[in-house]
């Protein structure tokens, strides 16, 4: 119980932070009442999907909480994109799947049934994505789900690393934000990511014609907004003083173009 009571790292709140956050929310809290989608975190992820999507040319996305994420029509019927995400700073990228049932296994051993893992730096820093599809990552899954029914597990949920879906299921990783050589080096950097051979890393415009940064719209048309041009005469203000030792950056990330 101590040990417990132990962990953490608490420290006073930082009223400058959350002053902060609360003027960059401003604007964000507008886009979600436009639209009309006050769950935060479905909004988060809904706008995640879209980038992602976006991508890899699936053109409709879900708006709902369950189901695939996307889809497009290809060849006279629909293909179906499940996307699973995760942080640059976790300990390790894996797609998991909760909740696991033999119907939804099965789905994965369809030809027009694919997979993607995005791994992000933030919020909006989408740096590469893992995609493809193999239809044996259904019979994976399927294992995931006997394994519960015979009480080896809690829950039925199934991982799998970003290493074994590039070397045992076939995926080819796509660079996003950076070249391939640069994410081949972020990969060597992880224990999982050296088993990945650089061939598998491919410039996301090997998928078709290059297309801008599909976040640039939305980045464009918020520059031109009031409550942009406010923020921003904030920002330049606090990066002119240092705070905590440190200095106030950009408001948006250098990686959007101008």
């Amino acid at each position: 119980m101590r040990n417990i009571l132990e962990n953490g790292a608490f420290r006073g709140i930082d009223a400058d932070f959350v002053d902060d956050c609360a003027k960059a929310l401003r604007p964000l809290a507008l886009v979600q009442q436009a639209y009309g989608k006050k769950d935060n975190e479905r909004f988060i992820r809904e706008w995640q999907h879209c980038i992602i999507a976006q991508y890899l040319n699936y053109d409709e996305v879900n708006h709902k909480k369950h189901g695939f994420a996307a889809r497009a029509r290809r060849r006279g019927r629909y293909d179906f994109l499940a996307i699973k995400s995760a942080s640059l700073l976790a300990k390790s990228w894996h797609a998991t799947f909760n909740d696991t049932t033999y119907a939804k296994a099965q789905l994965f051993k369809q030809d027009n049934i694919f997979l993607a893992l995005a791994v992000w730096h933030g919020l909006d820093r989408l740096l590469f994505i893992a995609y493809g599809r193999n239809a044996a990552i259904g019979d994976f899954l399927a294992a995931g789900v006997r394994q519960h029914e015979a009480r080896e597990t809690v829950r039925s949920t199934q991982s799998i690393a970003l290493a074994d879906l590039v070397c045992c299921y076939g995926f080819k990783i796509y660079a996003v934000s950076d070249s391939p050589e640069a994410v081949y080096v972020l990969l060597q950097q992880r224990e999982q990511g050296r088993k990945i051979p650089h061939g598998a890393i491919a410039p996301l415009t090997h998928r078709g014609a290059s297309r801008p940064h599909p976040a640039r719209g939305l980045y464009i048309a918020h520059k031109q907004s009031a409550d942009f041009r406010q923020y921003a005469a904030h920002a330049q203000y606090r990066s002119s003083r240092r705070h905590n030792g440190r200095r106030f950056g950009r408001v948006f990330p250098s990686h959007l173009p101008e």
